[in-house]
């Protein structure tokens, strides 16, 4: 159910600009780690972080709407570039979203740092939905099997 949504990160760093980037890249923000996502009961429920990778190559992109705590204590430029990212984003706005839809038959595999993805609202009450991470720690790739 729903239509499934993807956004190319590259496509969106297109479309701002180096200032725009940078402020995405070096500010570090309050971001609360969702419940799903937490290892274990003791791990913290937030993380201060950047929402654009400043240390990777490829650039790799962390971002949910709802886990950006305390943005009334973000300053000016930084809250316009945001701004603007979540514009290119934005269902009614954005012109980089590529919609599909899947058979039951078919799998959907995203590397999340790349991709940005959602759903449209799931009707289907019935519907299968497995999530699986990946991990790519370098012991588990580099052992031999």
């Amino acid at each position: 159910g729903g239509q499934n949504l993807l956004i190319s990160f590259e496509d969106i760093l297109s479309k701002l600009s180096l200032d725009e980037i940078k402020l995405l890249k070096e500010t570090k923000v309050k971001i609360k780690v969702p419940e799903e996502f937490r290892k274990s009961k003791l791990n913290s429920s937030f993380i201060e972080s950047s929402l654009f990778s400043s240390n990777t190559n490829p650039n790799l992109v962390r971002y949910r709407h709802d886990i950006i705590q305390q943005r009334e204590n973000l300053n000016k430029n930084y809250l316009k570039a945001l701004e603007k990212f979540e514009d290119l984003i934005n269902l009614e706005k954005s012109c980089l979203i590529k919609y599909f839809n899947m058979r039951d038959d078919q799998i959907l595999l995203v590397d999340n740092s790349r991709w940005l993805h959602g759903r449209t609202k799931i009707l289907d009450l019935n519907r299968h939905f497995v999530r699986v991470r990946f991990n790519d720690n370098d012991d588990l790739i580099n052992r031999n099997w």
